[in-house]
């Protein structure tokens, strides 16, 4: 309270903007965690909480709170700051000099660079750039000469006082990491943090369109991750390049594919096998592999047999006939297997550039091209590693360049508006869901305690000294006051928005603390207003905010407004999600390829549509800003004149269960049946069918986002097999009473079928009788009711299982034509196994005893 009561007799106040403080955003720095020389990280937040060993801090004139960064520092550090500046320069700095100061506490960095700058000059080669460069090069130099292995920049220059234009402050910036980055070889790994405010929405973007130009190592975004980079620089010798695409090793080394060591060998042939890596392979695997090639060619040239005397799982041979497309098409195919059949490894030769004499650039370029598409697509969790074996040393080279020009590129394929919307959705759900106290986790709470204000006061008349007390006491009652903000209201905050809260709190002397209320009754007959009912409480939790009224008003407005924009943008998301899956709006680029649009404009283009609305402006698939003209289907680019097709494509709204009750705006509900209904006695006649037990309540689960899963899923078995073999079952599921909320609101968990049963294969188990279940999979908890749910299950093709299955196998030749199910028993199947999430829908949830 001390601040506050030098405010009040001076009667001033002081303010602090909501953005002075952020989250940890990427907690403790660790440079090298993808194995990169140079990391560089793009994040969203403030400078000064991040948690690296240098924080750079631009100012003008040698004044370092000159800047936004430098004022919000000062706040931070205190009055040591300025001292430790001037202490440590002995001096004026001119344009482009640093002033390192270190020890800086609360900070939690080592040290702070002041970067001495200049306002932009309108010529992107002019001085203020070279002084731009100049600095960034000298911090850098500065950081490795010191062994500090991190440092967090804010996105120099574009501020109220320097002015650069956001694309060119992204450029220098990146530029100069890169030019960093080409001179530490054989150095310790290096990591760059680039921090941009939440606000900043033009630096995000300017980053991003340097990034596709630059193609940095190891660089990634947290503000987009469709931006982080696909293909990330491991380690390069003379013999070996490894590095890793998507999430899988891809390892690229001179040697013998015999001796691959990978579950997995690939033989490129004509299936003559008379020359070349196809001899060498079928001749080491010995008479039984050639027997069974000798037996028939696959028509699509491709086939799989055992290892033979090889020393992997299974050989795979593929005829590539010099063709990258048919190369692009069975690497993918190859890499779907591995991961459906839970191979971890797999090695390929340099395909067609032996006997086949294809250009080892073009051959590479294919492979590349084909692995990185299927890795994209599936995010293998088997499969981990991948290796190109070559025996000669000019191919390797080109192989080697290839990779190694692919480094830092982002991911080669962007997943659809449909797939954006499930995963928004599946987000939403899990943020909405710690509204729900049955399910919420225990919140972490917080609280703040300022030292006391204490005031002496020296007299010689003991009237003087007791009147003056009065006054002062009279003065604090005035203007101090409480309130209560519910804890939910902070729940809803995000991490940067609670940090700002927080900070404010702490800089303006707030006390906080949290209370639990606990129900007060009235006595009868007795009238309970507002007020009283206010401070008797609503039973839930709260914190107490003590403090100078203008202070707890400034804070209580903070948080309202902070609230209110996270419901909005909530309630924003979930309606770009929920359009999303029903239509998608497509741009046609420059290269004549449909991109479709983002969630946002997709919104933006429909609501206008529904609205009668002629013209709307959304962004191009080049980041430029076009208008869309709703009746002639075209965008136009104002600047250029260029001008896109448009198209609309609507998936057909998703077809909710009839007995469904409506959703309105929830995503999930659970709804009890009355016993007198209908559909309770079809579910309780079922399952008491074979189970004599007690049933105690039957409740309906209503989950949109599951719902929309599984329809995708039935689509697509319905489109592969056909009606006759959908196989779509009502079967059963016992489970723990702490296992029914992963289950209605998230998936059937496969991690528990090696602990229940896994006889049939590693998948999620089914039984056709309710009995099995309800006596053997449904635990009592400590009231001694059970719990069982009804499901919906595909069961597709299926076939008898084996302990050691992870997947179905394939039901032919063709590795990516696999069962849907697996099965105890062929003809009289009494249980089903299934490895996929979305192929189950937890229809009813039955409690009994």
């Amino acid at each position: 309270m001390s601040k506050g009561w030098e405010r009040i007799l001076r009667g001033t106040s002081t303010e602090l903007q909501p953005n002075a403080s952020g989250p940890n955003t990427a907690g403790q720095a660790t440079a090298g965690a993808t194995g990169c020389c140079v990391q560089v990280e793009i994040v969203q937040g403030t400078l000064e909480n991040q948690q690296v060993d240098v924080l750079v801090s631009p100012m003008v004139a040698h004044d370092p709170v000159s800047s936004r960064v430098g004022s919000v520092l000062s706040n931070v550090i205190g009055p040591q700051m300025i001292a430790k500046f001037h202490q440590e320069a002995g001096g004026a700095t001119l344009p482009g000099e640093i002033v390192l100061v270190e020890n800086l506490p609360p900070l939690q960095c080592k040290a702070v660079a002041f970067l001495n700058l200049i306002s932009w000059d309108n010529n992107q080669n002019g001085t203020a750039v070279q002084v731009l460069r100049q600095g960034i090069r000298k911090i850098l130099a500065s950081c490795q000469i010191r062994g500090f292995s991190s440092v967090a920049f804010p996105v120099l220059g574009t501020g109220a006082v320097l002015q650069f234009p956001h694309s060119v402050a992204s450029r220098v910036l990146l530029e100069e990491v890169g030019e960093f980055e080409k001179n530490r070889i054989n150095s310790p790994p290096f990591l760059v943090r680039i921090v941009i405010h939440p606000g900043d929405k033009d630096s995000s973007k300017a980053f991003q369109s340097v990034q596709g130009n630059l193609h940095l190592r190891g660089f990634t975004s947290d503000i987009n991750p469709d931006q982080e980079s696909f293909y990330r620089h491991v380690s390069v010798s003379d013999h070996e390049v490894t590095a890793m695409v998507g999430g899988v090793k891809i390892q690229m080394l001179r040697g013998d594919i015999l001796n691959g060591g990978t579950d997995v060998i690939v033989n490129t042939t004509d299936f003559s096998h008379s020359s070349g890596v196809s001899k060498a392979i079928v001749t080491a695997a010995g008479p039984s592999v050639q027997a069974e090639l000798a037996q028939r060619i696959p028509s699509d040239w491709m086939i799989t047999t055992g290892p033979g005397m090889l020393g992997c799982k299974e050989i795979i041979h593929a005829g590539f006939n010099c063709d990258p497309q048919l190369i692009r098409k069975y690497c993918k195919k190859i890499l779907v297997h591995c991961e459906n059949k839970g191979y971890n490894s797999v090695s390929f030769p340099a395909i067609n550039t032996g006997a086949g004499g294809m250009p080892c650039d073009k051959a590479c370029k294919a492979m590349l091209d084909g692995m990185a598409s299927a890795i994209a697509k599936i995010r293998p969790s088997s499969l981990s590693l991948i290796r190109i074996v070559i025996m000669e040393q000019p191919v390797f080279q080109a192989f080697r360049k290839e990779l190694e020009n692919r480094f830092g590129q982002i991911t080669p394929c962007h997943i659809g508006l449909r797939e954006k919307a499930k995963q928004k959705l599946k987000k939403w759900q899990k943020k909405h869901s710690k509204f729900f106290p049955s399910m919420a986790p225990q919140e972490k709470t917080f609280a703040s305690k300022p030292q006391p204000a204490m005031i002496r006061v020296i007299s010689c008349d003991p009237y003087i000294t007791k009147t003056i007390q009065s006054e002062l006491e009279g003065i604090l009652q005035k203007h101090l006051i409480k309130r209560e903000v519910d804890m939910q209201e902070f729940s809803a905050l995000e991490p940067m928005e609670l940090e700002a809260v927080q900070a404010k709190i702490k800089v303006l002397g707030i006390s906080l603390e949290h209370k639990k209320h606990q129900h007060s009754k009235s006595s009868p007959g007795n009238t309970v207003g507002p007020e009283a009912r206010d401070q008797m409480g609503s039973g839930k939790d709260v914190y107490v905010l003590e403090g100078l009224k203008e202070d707890i008003l400034s804070v209580t407005e903070l948080i309202g407004r902070a609230t209110q924009e996270a419901l909005y943008k909530n309630f924003q998301d979930k309606e770009e999600a929920i359009t999303a899956l029903n239509v998608q709006w497509s741009l046609k680029d420059v290269n004549g390829a449909w991109q479709e649009v983002s969630l946002r404009d997709n919104y933006m283009l429909e609501y206008a549509q529904t609205q009668n609305k002629i013209f709307v402006d959304i962004d191009a698939p080049d980041g430029s800003r076009v208008t869309v003209n709703l009746k002639t289907k075209e965008a136009t680019n104002g600047v250029t004149g260029m001008t896109y097709k448009l198209k609309r494509i609507e998936s057909g709204a998703l077809e909710m269960p009839i007995k469904w009750d409506p959703m309105k705006e929830e995503m999930f509900m659970k709804v009890e049946l009355q016993p007198t209904s209908q559909e309770y006695r079809e579910i309780a006649q079922g399952f008491l069918k074979t189970a004599k037990f007690n049933i105690c309540k039957i409740e309906r689960v209503q989950n949109f986002y599951l719902w929309n899963a599984y329809s995708v899923c039935k689509e697509r078995i319905l489109a592969k097999n056909g009606p006759a073999e959908l196989g779509e079952k009502t079967l059963y599921h016992g489970t723990s009473a702490e296992s029914c909320q992963c289950i209605e609101r998230d998936r059937f968990d496969r991690g528990y079928a090696g602990k229940n049963a896994a006889r049939y294969g590693k998948g999620v188990y089914f039984a056709v009788n309710a009995a099995y279940s309800a006596n053997g999979f449904s635990p009592a908890d400590k009231s001694g009711l059970k719990r069982m749910y009804v499901v919906r299950v595909l069961t597709g093709r299926y076939t008898v299982g084996k302990s050691s299955m992870i997947s179905p196998p394939p039901r032919g030749s063709d590795p990516t034509d696999c069962y849907d199910s697996l099965v105890d028993n062929q003809q009289q199947p009494s249980m089903f196994v299934i490895f996929h999430d979305d192929q189950a829908y937890p229809e009813y949830l039955i409690t009994f005893k």
